[in-house]
């Protein structure tokens, strides 16, 4: 299970990453504008992206993280000292991946915060039990005080109804030569990273979370994950849920047809905690619905081989946008046809991943990683 929605994941990757590209990154939102902007189709298609995508995929992923952290802390028979020193070495070098990743390719790079992430967590991967727990429960109170300034920021932003100016000079479209593309990604891969330092805590929360699940065996048929499952997380929270997400991005694309930034930012650090309520109350329906009828759905094993290849597929995805040129570099490409073209490559790699994986191949970066010397 954990692969396969490692990578439906990163389906949202792909749709955020590539919609948004052409105009990033000096664009407030990332799925970027509505192509062409008159076109109800197009609007539309940015609203649904907005309420169903747009900052979604991120918190599973960094939910999963957790996971496979903590199963990789298991995975072999070494000393507590020996598992902190491995885990400490593999998230060392994704750090490396991750700065050259953003400094020279793309700037929205998340590998950098992962590497954070593993280095802190795996400090506690080893606590028993009970020092794990209240750990996760003191990060939650961090966040929820963390949500309460967000909002407070958030009303102040909304007062100051200042309208947005889009250099289209320095956005990605208008780049002629890689040096002036380099000099814009590797500085806005900087800012990106300063401004992710402040939301840590909701990271090392999702983080612990999924160390948590690891550890009581929670996505399994366990007693015990059924009857958490049953009580903390119910079908209506997935409901409330849904609708709140479809309201914040019908309120997303009214807000960005007129151009007012500080309320657009405004509302995406609200769909923010929007995007994490609805991952998780949606994990909850899938977790309850394989704990009723007692086998994984069909799409779980489609897509589980493909997941052992996440992080290629991610970097092949970034060097796509680089070398894609006039389908994903010019703003003027329909939306729609962006999307399509995005899902099918999703789609592709997918069946690429499968492949190797039933060849039993790993790329390179993987075993490097994966290394242990």
């Amino acid at each position: 299970m954990v692969d396969a929605l490692r990578a439906l994941a990163l389906l949202g990757v792909f749709i955020v990453n590539a919609m948004g590209y052409p105009s990033a990154p000096n664009y407030p939102m990332p799925l970027g504008i509505p192509v062409p902007a008159d076109s109800m189709l197009a609007i539309g298609l940015n609203g649904v992206l907005s309420a169903f995508v747009q900052g979604k995929a991120y918190p599973l992923l960094c939910f999963l993280f957790g996971y496979s952290l903590y199963s990789m802390s298991r995975a072999h028979g070494e000393s507590v000292s020996q598992v902190k020193y491995l885990l400490k070495l593999r998230y060392k070098k994704l750090l490396v991946i991750g700065i050259l990743h953003g400094l020279f390719i793309y700037f929205g790079d998340v590998l950098t915060t992962y590497a954070i992430c593993g280095f802190v967590v795996t400090r506690w991967v080893a606590h028993r039990p009970a020092r794990l727990i209240k750990i996760f429960r003191n990060l939650t109170i961090f966040v929820a005080i963390e949500i309460v300034l967000f909002l407070l920021l958030s009303f102040f932003l909304w007062i100051d109804t200042n309208k947005m100016v889009i250099d289209m000079a320095q956005s990605m479209s208008a780049l002629m030569t890689y040096s002036a593309f380099l000099k814009l990604n590797a500085s806005s891969y900087i800012f990106g990273v300063l401004n992710t330092l402040v939301l840590l805590p909701i990271l090392f929360w999702l983080t612990v979370a999924g160390v948590l699940t690891r550890r009581f065996r929670l996505l399994s048929l366990r007693p015990f994950a059924i009857y958490f499952w049953q009580r903390n997380l119910r079908p209506w929270h997935f409901t409330i849920a849904l609708l709140f997400n479809i309201v914040m991005g019908f309120f997303i694309v009214k807000t960005q047809s007129a151009d007012e930034l500080n309320k657009l930012s405004a509302i995406g650090l609200i769909n923010m905690f929007a995007g994490i309520w609805l991952v998780a109350s949606a994990l909850a329906i899938v977790v309850r619905h394989w704990h009723k009828v007692k086998y994984l759905p069909v799409w779980i094993h489609w897509l589980a081989p493909a997941g052992k290849h996440t992080l290629a597929m991610y970097l092949a995805l970034s060097f796509a946008l680089i070398l894609s040129g006039g389908v994903f570099l010019n703003i003027q490409v329909s939306g729609v046809i962006r999307f399509v073209a995005i899902v099918f490559a999703w789609i592709s790699a997918v069946l690429l991943a499968k492949h190797a994986t039933n060849l039993g191949l790993r790329d390179p970066i993987a075993s490097w990683m994966s290394a242990r010397n």
